[in-house]
């Protein structure tokens, strides 16, 4: 496939969705000043979804299946879900900024997946799609400051 057609082909909209999404996500993280290891932890964050989003299900469906072939591991799966739905449930204010990247990745992968990429072209658009929405909000919160300069305007 050559450069020009692959980018006529791209589903421009889910990808801007997915894009401003991930930099809103590198503004709001950029404006609480984190340590270096949790800017390294929300990177690595981002490829795995990216790499979640555009592995084949088949592969997924198959690990879990054999994960819950015994009771004891299905009891502890139940339990460690629960307890994750009570964090997620606890702490929404901070989980619905993930929810949005998840579902703007959804997005961007269900029109991919209408075109004719393969699985490698799929996880290469979403990841570097979501990494640059990243830096530019990152980036531009790091360098401007204007966040915090138009919290100060408003209060």
């Amino acid at each position: 496939m050559r450069f020009p057609r692959l980018l006529n082909q791209l589903p421009w909209a889910s990808l801007g969705i997915l894009l401003l999404a991930h930099a809103l996500f590198g503004l709001i993280l950029a404006n609480e000043e984190p340590p270096r290891w949790l800017v390294v932890a929300s990177l690595v964050l981002i490829f795995l979804v990216a790499e979640a989003l555009a592995s084949p299900w088949s592969i997924l469906r198959a690990f879990f299946f054999r994960w819950l072939n015994s009771d004891f591991r299905a009891f502890i799966t139940v339990v460690i879900g629960t307890l994750f739905a009570v964090f997620v449930i606890t702490w929404i204010h901070i989980f619905i900024h993930e929810l949005v990247l998840l579902a703007a990745g959804i997005l961007a992968r269900l029109d991919l997946q209408s075109y004719d990429f393969n699985k490698y072209q799929d996880f290469a658009i979403i990841l570097i799609t979501s990494l640059a929405g990243f830096g530019i909000g990152f980036g531009f919160e790091t360098l401007t400051g204007l966040h915090t300069t138009m919290e100060a305007w408003f209060s």
